[in-house]
């Protein structure tokens, strides 16, 4: 088994939250840059055994266009694979379904997926210094828990239904309270500084998150 990180960071963002993931699995990885016009893709070896990191940014809540491109032209050949999304201004709205989905068209099999937040591409201030150390370590945790569970399921034609049980364990560190607490403050930054018109909908994944969700984001 080996790890690939497959990785589109025009401005290093992505890759520095993906890497940390792949601290994480405690394994060297082989780099696989989806920013370079020049690769050719569709030579990438991968084996069902294999664990890919699958990195992009979210622009306007999508998949780069770019990004998607290049990824079909890679066989994923059943290898698992760890999805991951970056973010700096507005939320990522449906960038992982759809980044789940072209994973899928390409041949990986999803086995976990992550959110993370980055220093804004273009407009610096937001973000700022994202991810930092704290982030970091954070990410790391992610990846050891990720690599602990595919090891500690017997992975057969049932591996996907066993790592999502694995992962219903996990929810204490989605809703931490320092990681809502950050999502709350960008929420707020972006829908006071940058939105103009219109509604906002914030969803939860559960009532009791939603309640703290909205406290948090009447304190800021």
């Amino acid at each position: 088994m080996k790890v690939l990180e497959m990785i589109f960071s025009p401005t290093e963002g992505t890759k520095k939250a993906a890497q940390a993931i792949v601290k994480g699995l405690g394994k060297e990885a082989q780099f696989v840059d989806l920013t370079d016009v020049s690769a050719d893709f569709e030579a990438v070896e991968i084996s069902e055994e294999d664990i890919c990191v699958i990195a992009v940014p979210s622009y306007s809540g999508r998949v780069p266009k770019t990004a998607a491109e290049r990824l079909l032209q890679i066989k994923g050949n059943q290898a698992k694979a760890v999805l991951v999304v970056v973010y700096g201004n507005r939320e990522f709205d449906d960038t992982l379904v759809e980044l789940q989905d072209l994973a899928v068209e390409a041949g990986f099999m999803p086995v976990a997926a992550i959110s993370a937040i980055a220093e804004h591409s273009i407009v610096r201030k937001f973000a700022a210094g994202r991810p930092d150390a704290e982030d970091c370590k954070e990410l790391e945790q992610f990846g050891i828990k990720i690599l602990d569970a595919i090891e500690a399921a017997d992975l057969d034609a049932d591996q996907q239904e066993k790592l999502e049980h694995e992962f219903e364990k996990e929810i204490h560190l989605l809703t931490a309270e320092p990681r809502l607490k950050s999502v709350a403050k960008d929420f707020v930054e972006h829908y006071s500084d940058l939105w103009t018109s219109g509604k906002a909908m914030f969803v939860c994944l559960n009532k009791v998150t939603c309640v703290r969700m909205y406290n948090m984001v009447q304190d800021n």
